[in-house]
């Protein structure tokens, strides 16, 4: 269950993102988390910060995204029918 949810906002390089963002993690307790999320959608650069700054994280698409893949894979209905 989420209790609490902080962003960090950040229009700029991915490394620097990543500091901040690890920066407010270890801030709000990152160290003492027994469990700890990367929900983000598919971008790559995400991803390599997650892997970079979070490796112990449980990384997950959020579902927005996840569906969005799950759409363009599905059948689609024949028109006419």
């Amino acid at each position: 269950m989420i209790t609490r949810k902080y962003v960090v906002a950040w229009q700029g390089d991915p490394q620097e993102f990543g500091r901040r963002v690890q920066t407010e993690a270890r801030r709000r307790g990152l160290a003492t988390a027994q469990d700890v999320f990367v929900v983000a959608d598919g971008g790559v650069w995400i991803w390599n910060v997650q892997q970079d700054r979070f490796s112990q994280a449980k990384g997950m698409l959020d579902f927005y995204h996840a569906s969005e893949h799950l759409w363009a894979v599905s059948p689609q209905p024949l028109s006419g029918r």
